[in-house]
């Protein structure tokens, strides 16, 4: 055998094949041609400036993406995004391209080290960098996959089903310019319908699409108004009773406000099933300024917490939990738990306020 030309054809293979691309750092932000490599080893920069005025045009492998133009480019979490010149920020999905939020944005401070985060710095349901990581329906269990749910007298409202989005309830879901959500609560209004199922009050409710398991500290940090008749509630919640498990419910907050404005009660509750439960209850601190309402629900355990001090504890075997669950966030009508509803005559829309709502896969502190 000639060593020395086999030698030459390995060196010749070896220089034939591709390098091996190394992905991009997260939060890589380039502007120009110097290449994002994203994790499948694909090159994305930009090109020629397109004739329709939206930016460069954007390549991927050198190959111009259909409607994609770009005049920066940014890497995180796997994602590449960018931005145009009108500052309509996209992302590539894999297959298409979609609408989103500044990126930089969505990585604020309060979601680093989350699995799952919204500073609604804006109301895009799909900024969670994941799209499995979104808000859905008003209820997520049969019938109620319309948008819409009954609780006392008011019917919560889905700012991203087809049938409940724009006028009349965008104002269920407002921010207020300083990356904060208003969460509403409002009158409903004439002509809605079925849709609002003859209640007079209409309420903004979000739920998280992902389910959650044991093994997570929730956190959402929020302030309430001191309207008469209101049950402002943070939860996680799912009913395995139909299926032979336990009905599940954790109240990282109930901020209930009497109908007569003579008490208001802070609550955090863990729930054994329909009828028991257990918790922490606080009829003098103010819900009405800023704090964080959290839970750390692990296998052995579930702790109840505010402004991140542990307010109550006990053991996961008493819950007996058999399932995941799903994050609320829910402004409502007081109902039976104020002792009456929402006087007639109050100004509204109200607001519940939200700073962020983070999961962790760890207790933070």
């Amino acid at each position: 055998m000639n060593f020395r030309v086999l030698f030459a054809a390995i060196v010749a293979v070896f220089l034939a094949a591709p390098a091996f691309a190394t992905e991009s750092a997260d939060k890589t932000d380039l502007v120009g041609v110097t290449p994002i490599t994203d994790a499948n080893g694909d090159n994305w920069t930009t090109g020629g400036y397109s004739f329709t005025g939206l930016g460069y045009y954007l390549l991927k492998n050198d190959v111009a993406l259909s409607g994609g133009y770009a005049m920066e480019i940014y890497y995180l979490n796997h994602r590449v995004y960018w931005r145009q010149n009108n500052n309509v920020w996209k992302y590539w999905d894999g297959s298409a391209i979609q609408l989103t939020t500044d990126p930089h944005q969505q990585q604020s401070a309060n979601c680093t080290g989350t699995v799952w985060c919204d500073d609604f710095n804006s109301l895009d349901a799909g900024q969670h960098m994941d799209p499995a990581h979104k808000w859905g329906y008003a209820a997520p269990y049969p019938p109620d996959w319309d948008g819409t749910t009954n609780t006392g007298a008011a019917t919560a409202i889905n700012p991203l089903f087809s049938a409940t989005t724009g006028t009349p309830y965008s104002n269920l879901y407002t921010t207020d310019g300083a990356g904060n959500l208003l969460l509403n609560i409002d009158n409903t209004p004439s002509g809605c319908g079925t849709t609002c199922r003859g209640q007079p009050y209409i309420m903004g409710q979000l739920i998280a699409t992902t389910l959650f398991g044991p093994g997570h500290y929730f956190e959402v940090r929020a302030k309430v108004p001191p309207t008469p008749g209101t049950n402002f509630a943070l939860w996680l919640y799912e009913d395995y009773t139909a299926t032979g498990g336990h009905y599940q419910e954790i109240d990282l907050l109930e901020a209930v406000r009497a109908v007569d404005n003579s008490w208001i009660l802070t609550s955090q509750t863990i729930h054994h099933d329909n009828n028991t439960a257990e918790g922490y209850q606080d009829w003098s601190r103010d819900p009405t300024q800023w704090h964080t309402y959290g839970a750390y629900w692990t296998p052995t355990s579930i702790c109840l917490y505010i402004d991140r001090v542990q307010t109550y504890c006990n053991a996961q075997s008493v819950a007996g939990y058999t399932g995941n669950m799903w994050l609320y966030l829910s402004s409502q009508s007081g109902g039976s738990w104020s002792k009456g509803d929402i006087p007639a005559g109050t100004p509204l829309p109200v607001s519940m306020t939200i700073d962020y709502a983070a999961v962790y896969d760890h207790k933070p502190f």
